[in-house]
């Protein structure tokens, strides 16, 4: 994406661009390249940026949203006798994934109107289940008053097979956090910005996780750093949750018992065949 004050600018840009793309063995699609205005706006890695109020805003693309509730809603109708709790297991990691994704855009009324829709969706979903049922018994036996708000919610063991309570989460409560870019001179190698880099993985990783949750309070007891190799949890590796010690052994779900650890350090930790612990 290239920006310029000017439409003539961004033409005298073209034939350079297009040297300089020659030299690597590269060449510009011009099906996909375009000259817009910021006030037509345009699309890019799934957001629509454009000038609204006077103000350049990325929201999300609307036919990203669209897509995203047509997966829901036909995985709904596919599977119209599947249990309750395997439902929330499939929206919530989809919804989650794509609120992180989008939430540092101007998402929140995205965000809403995507929730409003997907209860909808539940709704009839539940409704269908039972067509001899009233409304009201089909909303009382699949949704649950929480924090004062109806959720899609039910019963469900855990792996002590004690009762907990899951829903399906609302991607309208996720926290928009701004993206706040690199410092031009800031490099990942150089040893004297170990701070810099380590406040900022932190500041994101305080978003990755709902403030106050269990594996928020997991992290931020081990201060944001892998115990195993040291470095900083939000490295950009891949994280997986450890139990110091085994279910099986006794072990149980609490803070205390967990850890968060990158996936090769908990990969080592397993090969060890040994309970890991404080």
């Amino acid at each position: 994406m290239i920006t310029a004050e000017t439409k003539e600018d961004i033409e005298a840009i073209v034939p350079t661009l297009k040297q300089w793309l020659a030299q690597r063995g590269l060449e510009l699609n011009t099906e996909k390249t375009k000259i817009v205005s910021v006030k037509e706006g345009f699309d890019f890695l799934g957001f629509n940026i454009g000038s609204y109020g006077g103000s350049c805003l990325a929201k999300p693309e609307k036919e990203k949203t669209l897509s995203l509730l047509k997966t829901i809603r036909e995985w709904l109708k596919a599977n119209p006798s599947i249990k309750p709790e395997a439902v929330v297991n499939y929206l919530n990691p989809l919804l989650r994934g794509w609120g992180n994704y989008y939430r540092h855009g101007v998402s929140k009324e995205v965000f809403s109107y995507i929730d409003t829709k997907v209860w909808e969706y539940l709704r009839s979903w539940a409704l269908r289940r039972h067509p001899k049922k009233g409304k009201q018994w089909v909303e009382n036996k699949y949704f649950k008053t929480l924090n004062g708000v109806k959720e899609f919610a039910c019963i469900n063991k855990d792996r002590h097979g004690k009762d907990k309570t899951i829903a399906v989460i609302r991607i309208a409560r996720l926290p928009i956090e701004r993206h706040v870019k690199v410092k031009g001179t800031a490099s990942p190698d150089d040893p004297q910005l170990h701070k810099y880099w380590d406040k900022r993985h932190t500041k994101y990783g305080k978003t990755y996780w709902t403030k106050g949750s269990k594996y928020y309070n997991v992290a931020n007891n081990q201060d944001w750093i892998c115990p195993v190799c040291g470095e900083h949890l939000f490295n950009g590796e891949e994280l997986h949750t450890h139990h110091k010690i085994r279910v099986a052994d006794g072990g149980t779900n609490k803070i205390e018992n967990l850890v968060h650890l990158h996936v090769a350090c908990h990969r080592q930790i397993h090969s060890q065949q040994t309970n890991w612990g404080a």
